[in-house]
């Protein structure tokens, strides 16, 4: 959870780039505060990958994920992660909130397990 005081106010910031949230731009919220903005889910759409190592979702915090299930991390953050079901499920919704100026063009047409 990225969050810090600064001058009194509570400064909410995306876990995985870090960038600060303003109050407008498009963020999803996981369990306990974990943040990813929308610029983070369109990369990590296209950047879902297998790694080594059994990991930990810092969105929906499942832990051990297996290291076979993809996922992704932002270079600022090697060792925060997002699983491929967080990441999806945060694009759907991105996807069918009309307020959000984004679709997912690359949507699976079958549920992903």
């Amino acid at each position: 959870m990225a969050q810090r005081i600064e001058e009194g106010w509570l400064i909410v910031s995306c876990d995985f780039c870090g960038t600060d949230w303003d109050g407008q731009s498009a963020v999803m919220e996981g369990h306990r505060g974990a943040i990813i903005c929308l610029e983070c889910l369109k990369v990590a759409l296209g950047n879902l990958a297998p790694g080594a190592d059994a990991y930990k979702c810092i969105l929906c915090l499942r832990d051990p994920i297996p290291a076979v299930i993809a996922r992704w991390h932002h270079e600022k953050h090697p060792d925060v992660f997002a699983c491929r079901g967080c990441v999806h499920q945060a694009a759907d919704v991105f996807d069918r909130d009309s307020s959000i100026d984004w679709i997912w063009t690359d949507r699976p047409r079958a549920p992903i397990p």
